[in-house]
């Protein structure tokens, strides 16, 4: 029996996805319960017999994304612990179209979850894939990790823009730079702002966001970017930290 394109097309993301969800685990860099991955698919054939407005379930969302209205949209259901997104990767990431003008997230196809809980951490992957509708990027994808490293060096750090902490990190580590999607000071946006309970995103998109107190999100069009740039990130960070507590018992020696 022939398989249709879109159903070729997500066997193999669903492949990759459990690859790199695996390694997040195996580094417990996966440890909150949340939202932990999306991917925009809209280059994929064959959705749009699954899609009808008056049957498949939907959410009206608290914000508007028009940039992706009429596009579609893979989410993990951040009820779901990483261990079993990993096991069953096509019952707890579910494939999503957005309507109403970037206001409505509908469910498509089969699954556990009839419709996922849109939490905060969903809402800010949609706000990913909104910063980077229209660029070179045909298929980006969004995970969150919480490396030990940068979240500590995170905590510890005032930023002061957008690049406040890669910038720190390359310092600490040049290898980074080679890393980074689209080059350091090239971004399609630069995020800094807060969140609705005034924790602080900032960072680059493609590239990492850090989200105060929370974890960090990686942005790319290439799954493979994806862990390289976090763990480059995470050895940057180490030194980083070494550096400013090396400094810091110079000063008080001093």
């Amino acid at each position: 029996m022939n398989k249709k394109i879109s159903e070729i097309n997500i066997s193999s993301i669903n492949k990759k996805i459990i690859k790199l969800l695996a390694e997040l685990s195996r580094q417990n860099w996966a440890i909150i319960q949340a939202s932990r991955i999306s991917l925009r698919v809209t280059p994929f054939v064959g959705f749009d017999e699954l899609v009808n407005d008056l049957e498949s379930p939907y959410t009206d969302l608290d914000e508007v994304f028009p940039n992706l209205a009429g596009h579609y949209i893979m989410l993990s259901n951040s009820e779901t612990p990483i261990r079993k997104l990993i096991r069953e990767p096509s019952e707890h990431l579910g494939i999503f179209k957005i309507e109403q003008n970037g206001r409505r997230l509908i469910r498509l196809g089969p699954g556990e979850q009839a419709m996922i809980p849109i939490t905060p951490t969903v809402l800010l992957h949609l706000r990913f894939h909104e910063w980077m509708i229209g660029s070179r990027l045909k298929m980006p994808v969004v995970v969150l990790a919480e490396p030990d490293e940068l979240l500590r060096l995170e905590a510890s750090v005032n930023p002061v823009n957008a690049f406040t902490m890669t910038d720190l990190l390359i310092d600490a580590w040049r290898p980074l730079l080679n890393e980074i999607p689209n080059g350091q000071k090239i971004p399609l946006h630069q995020v800094f702002e807060t969140d609705k309970d005034g924790n602080l995103l900032h960072g680059q998109i493609p590239g990492l966001v850090f989200h105060q107190r929370h974890g960090v999100f990686a942005a790319s069009d290439n799954f493979g970017e994806l862990l390289p740039l976090l763990k480059s990130a995470e050895k940057a960070a180490g030194i980083a930290r070494a550096t400013l507590l090396a400094n810091a018992l110079r000063i008080d020696k001093d």
